[in-house]
């Protein structure tokens, strides 16, 4: 991982987050003074209680950027700064879940100092039951070229520390990265690409209510917001087989990529790999913007009726939830929102979590 410049990804994905941070920074006042997300609140809410609740509020979005940080220096302090690629794109994907769940407890809270009278009557709403399958969200291009630079960076890797393909083997005491340290970077590749590629399908097959009125407006912001964050998990899983493929050509051709001429083309081209994938990233989030613009999906948001708070029993004060009958994964709480314990797939994510706090304790005890 020496060829990877740690600097230039910081500052890219810290841009990333800035941009994200000043999103939801302004979100609880995107509709003026008289709401609070969606919920209508009375004149001088903002003096009062309205402003302890948006200063805490904004307090909790720098909480991700403080952790981060403070992960990151200690892993610095501890040599493992080549590793920071690996913890950064975990942390960039943790944040933007914490941010929107952060969204909706806070959202949730404002509705006890909600005016009496809504500015808008609330419409029905109807479930969508349009079938929607990860494949149908899948670009063949693009999963065969994570495919394709996979299956070769793995033959490659293979093949070079085994000899199968008529190589001589090396053994792990050799000059360059021991077996252990490149199996230890191809499992953090492979596995951040399977909790994207499990994200991915979460976002496709989460079921959404549709209002009733501006149907149309919602259903083109719903699928704009869904090709946004495909469009982000599959960028990154891009970009981890593209580092496979450079951790395999470097293992290879060990002798003759870490020489003084090829370390810093090797450096630089990985500053543009990542100056590109912050473009797409930006471009992307431009996109959704202009349809966010034209339609205003937090003031569309007013026509769908509260959820009420789940029936079922709530754990650790409203965070966990259990109730086998619910076949929804994610309910209403008193907290705001809660997981369904009694989820099958739940269980699936929470072993996907355990190896990940597994794999973060190989990383600093290796």
């Amino acid at each position: 991982m020496a060829d990877l410049p740690v600097i230039p990804i910081l500052l890219a994905l810290f841009a990333l987050r800035l941009f994200s941070l000043r999103r939801f920074w302004r979100l609880p006042l995107r509709q003026g003074e008289e709401w609070f997300f969606t919920a209508p609140v009375a004149p001088g809410f903002y003096r009062g209680a309205g402003l302890h609740l948006l200063r805490r509020y904004r307090l909790w979005l720098f909480a991700p950027l403080v952790t981060d940080a403070v992960v990151v220096v200690t892993m610095i302090s501890f040599g493992r700064a080549a590793y920071v690629f690996y913890e950064q794109f975990v942390s960039s994907v943790l944040n933007a879940l914490f941010c929107n769940f952060l969204l909706i407890g806070f959202a949730s809270r404002a509705k006890a100092f909600a005016a009496t009278e809504e500015a808008e009557p609330i419409s029905a709403v109807s479930i969508s039951l349009q079938t929607r399958r990860l494949g149908d969200y899948s670009k063949r291009i693009v999963e065969l070229i994570i495919g394709g630079l996979t299956v070769v960076a793995l033959a490659m890797l293979a093949d070079h520390f085994t000899g199968l393909v008529g190589g001589v083997p090396l053994r792990t005491d050799q000059t360059g990265a021991s077996l252990r340290g490149v199996a230890f970077d191809v499992v953090w590749l492979l596995y951040i690409q399977l909790g994207l590629l499990l994200l991915k399908g979460v976002f496709v097959h989460w079921r959404m209510k549709v209002p009733t009125s501006r149907t149309e407006d919602y259903l083109r912001w719903r699928r704009e917001w869904l090709a946004y964050h495909v469009g982000i998990f599959d960028g990154v899983r891009v970009l981890c087989a593209v580092k496979l493929l450079a951790l395999a050509l470097q293992e290879t051709f060990e002798p003759v990529w870490n020489n003084r001429v090829m370390t810093p083309v090797a450096g630089s081209v990985w500053v543009l790999i990542i100056l590109v994938w912050v473009g797409y990233c930006i471009r992307l989030r431009r996109r959704l913007a202009v349809v966010e613009r034209e339609i205003e999906p937090v003031r569309l948001a007013k026509v769908f009726p509260p959820a009420p708070v789940a029936a079922g029993t709530f754990l650790a004060g409203g965070l966990f939830y259990y109730n086998p009958d619910n076949p929804v994964l994610v309910v209403r709480s008193p907290l705001g929102i809660a997981f369904n314990l009694a989820h099958k797939r739940g269980y699936f994510y929470l072993a996907y979590l355990a190896g990940l706090i597994l794999l973060m304790g190989w990383m600093v005890t290796r």
